[in-house]
């Protein structure tokens, strides 16, 4: 578990700020949900830090979400190290490491939520008229979904997109950055 511990404190410098608010609802820390961190399945034959550059896998790749870094449905992609965290309502969240960065995938109705790299996609359940939509970019989020974990933090709708597959409700995409972070873990751990 040390080696495990060490390899996360040198991987991990940012975190989303919505991970945060998330947990903070849940009456938790970023240091109590990352205590609870285990090594994936295929941990230490697949360690975060490669010798080598990986190439990106082609069949997964999508041009259209290179501007925000993500990728309908593959975006929450299976990380080396996640956790999650089930609610009674069927509601759940997941802390997932993605490169040098803990980003999540929940699920909090009525909405999907994956961020990446100071990018929130929020994939509705329910399709809004194309009007409606449109006239979302460039408004704050908590104008047009509610949500005490985004309630009152300026984060502005860069973008719209369709749902994904076709059919389903579609997606706003928000900046709203990241924060620094880095794992400390307690001393006793550490021996």
């Amino acid at each position: 578990m040390t080696v495990f511990r060490t390899e996360i404190g040198d991987v991990v410098r940012s975190t989303s700020p919505l991970l945060i608010s998330l947990l903070a609802i849940e009456g938790l820390t970023l240091d109590d949900a990352m205590a609870l961190m285990k090594p994936g399945r295929f941990w230490p034959h697949e360690p975060q830090l490669w010798n080598r550059p990986r190439k990106p896998a082609l069949h997964t790749h999508v041009p259209k979400y290179d501007p925000v870094g993500l990728q309908p449905m593959k975006i929450c992609k299976h990380p080396l190290h996640s956790h999650r965290f089930d609610r009674p309502d069927g509601d759940y969240l997941d802390i997932n490491i993605v490169d040098h960065s803990l980003e999540l995938c929940a699920r909090v109705k009525p909405v999907f939520l994956q961020t990446r790299f100071g990018v929130l996609r929020i994939e509705l359940d329910d399709v809004i008229p194309d009007t409606v939509l449109t006239g979302s970019i460039g408004r704050t989020i908590d104008e047009i979904v509610d949500h005490e974990a985004w309630r009152g933090r300026g984060w502005r709708i860069i973008a719209t997109e369709d749902g994904y597959p076709p059919l389903q409700g579609q997606a706003l995409v928000v900046a709203m950055g990241s924060v620094p972070y880095r794992v400390i873990w307690p001393e006793q751990d550490q021996q």
